[in-house]
């Protein structure tokens, strides 16, 4: 059986750290869309949605990509947890499904029933095929990075670099940061170089929330 198996809709976390970034971001968030790699449960997409009501900042469209079938395997640094391994975190698993679109539908009422007209458009499929540009996409306002292991982070980082989707003023939000050797700090250290931007942080303790402030 998986990890992550014993997560289901009746006991899945309705509230997460995401709904209390206002006293970070508050008046540093800047027009744009937001972006979520890693949706699961749609639990943090909501709350995402609840912290940009409640600073009282309009946002455009909510992309949110997942395979919707568990993590892929990470071929270039051992796994940090056990639970990251290849299939975990399914989506389908969640719901007790084996169809990803059923699957999708489902997590986007979810989240519409929270959030009735709000544009979410939820992408499925491994980054390394479901990272397609497409002309509706706007610069990111707030990124929330849930993807735990380096390949992923780089694989959708890369995306949002390569297509003019971060600039300053994008705020990142890295979910499972373990420093800057190893998973999605490694991947943040290594796109800094490569891309060479600068960027602020803005909280003190882990998960870690950036602020880019000059690309």
């Amino acid at each position: 059986m998986k990890i992550s198996a014993f997560v289901k809709p009746y006991n899945v976390n309705k509230r997460t750290y995401r709904v209390d970034y206002g006293q970070f971001i508050h008046d540093l968030t800047i027009d744009g869309d937001l972006s979520q790699f890693g949706v699961y449960s749609g639990m943090s997409m909501i709350n995402i949605l609840e912290l940009y009501e409640s600073i009282n900042v309009e946002h455009g469209i909510f992309w949110g990509f997942d395979s919707f079938c568990g993590m892929p395997d990470e071929p270039n640094e051992p796994l940090m947890e056990a639970v990251w391994a290849k299939g975990e975190f399914s989506v389908c698993d969640y719901l007790d499904i084996d169809d990803v679109t059923i699957a999708k539908n489902i997590i986007l009422s979810t989240v519409h029933k929270y959030y009735p007209n709000k544009d979410v458009r939820l992408i499925p499929g491994f980054f390394c095929d479901s990272l397609v540009y497409n002309p509706e996409m706007q610069p990111a306002s707030f990124i929330d990075v849930d993807v735990d292991i380096y390949t992923s982070t780089m694989e959708c980082m890369t995306f949002m670099f390569e297509n003019k989707l971060i600039v300053p003023g994008t705020i990142i939000n890295y979910d499972d940061w373990h420093g800057i050797g190893y998973g999605e700090g490694r991947a943040h250290v290594e796109l800094q170089k490569k891309y060479g931007f600068k960027c602020k942080q803005l909280n003190q303790t882990e998960p870690l929330l950036f602020r880019i402030e000059e690309i």
